[in-house]
């Protein structure tokens, strides 16, 4: 079944497809990597708590990211749409908590963009097959 859904899908619609779930994908490893470095550095120290801006629950969104990730693979229309306004609100968050310090925005940036970006692409390629009537 999905070998026929590959024929029928035109080889842009598909590129699209895979950089989506690539990009979405590498980003949210590389992200998960980064918040995992934190806390072990954080316990190296001693500190329990962190703060929003230090990584704390950034941990939470990002194991939510995971089940958006897989969403956008599964249906780009709902994992496309949800990405977009996730990665939104935590860009809103991070501007909020950011207090006007430029290292936590442009944390909040460097995290937040490629899942926009995924999510325009997943929202892009939805588009593409729809016109194309591919189920």
């Amino acid at each position: 079944m999905m070998n026929d859904v590959n024929k029928k899908m035109s080889s842009k619609t598909n590129q699209i497809r895979w950089s989506a779930r690539g990009i979405s994908t590498a980003w949210l490893v590389v992200t998960l990597i980064w918040i995992i470095g934190r806390y072990l550095a954080e316990i190296k120290r001693g500190y329990t708590e962190l703060s929003f801006a230090d990584g704390g629950e950034i941990l939470i969104l990002t194991l939510v990211g995971i089940l958006i990730v897989l969403l956008g693979w599964w249906r780009e229309i709902v994992g496309g749409t949800i990405l977009i306004i996730s990665a939104s609100g935590f860009l809103l968050v991070f501007l909020i908590s950011a207090k006007f310090s430029l290292s936590v925005l442009l944390k909040g940036l460097l995290i937040c963009i490629p899942f926009l970006f995924s999510g325009l692409l997943y929202l892009l390629c939805w588009k593409r097959m729809r016109k194309q009537d591919i189920p």
